[in-house]
């Protein structure tokens, strides 16, 4: 709600992506309550035909785990990822499965609430993989001219990342006050809003016009 222009724009800030960088990474970035998850979310169900590879959403803290057993379940049921030693091998081989099943279409990927990207994201990217892999899946995922990674990345974050300083990134503040009333006669109804605007409107300035806090005033 009184995101389209956002939504234009992170469509937009793809655009500014290095051409030459294997797998493309912008980032959503503002305070707590604004809204940067559902941003992202509502970004990937609005383009199902820019990314037919499929959309996945992760939290940053589980990322690694949670993307394992996504993968496991998604692109290899068949065959235990748990075989492997170690975790970002586990998720290297996902990660092999998953691109397979793209066969050259893009998929989206969202890391939702990173706080350090080094020790929560890095390690499980594909161009981050482990190259120990007895079947040689590493040398395979990044470095085969014929099958480039398919993948595009957002992470959403509070702040701007240091280590990911050159990423394209969409600053989200706080809606513009009609589009919070706007959000909370969605919620409230019409007829309620409309019977004392002004009041709605105290509310959501007192709110800071944040999306989050809007959806949780009780309405009873």
């Amino acid at each position: 709600m009184g995101r389209d222009q956002a939504l234009q724009d992170l469509y937009s800030l793809w655009q500014q992506v290095d051409g030459s960088i294997s797998l493309p990474m912008v980032g959503i970035v503002g305070m707590a309550g604004v809204g940067k998850s559902e941003l992202a979310i509502q970004y990937g169900r609005s383009h199902p035909n820019t990314y037919p590879g499929g959309v996945a959403w992760f939290s940053a803290e589980t990322f690694g785990q949670d993307l394992r057993n996504w993968l496991q379940i998604e692109f290899s049921p068949d065959r235990d990822l748990r075989h492997l030693d170690r975790l970002e091998q586990q998720v290297a081989l996902g990660w092999k499965e998953w691109r397979d099943f793209c066969g050259g279409r893009s998929a989206l990927v969202i890391i939702d609430d990173v706080t350090d990207y080094q020790r929560q994201v890095a390690p499980y990217l594909p161009q981050n993989l482990p190259q120990n892999l007895s079947d040689g899946l590493s040398q395979d995922l990044h470095q085969n001219p014929e099958q480039p990674l398919p993948f595009r990345i957002i992470l959403t974050s509070r702040k701007r990342l240091a280590s990911l300083f050159t990423m394209p990134t969409l600053d989200v503040g706080e809606l513009a006050p009609e589009d919070a009333v706007t959000m909370l006669e969605r919620l409230a109804g019409e007829a309620r809003i409309n019977r004392d605007r002004p009041t709605a409107l105290n509310l959501c300035q007192r709110l800071a016009y944040l999306p989050l806090a809007i959806a949780l005033v009780p309405l009873g």
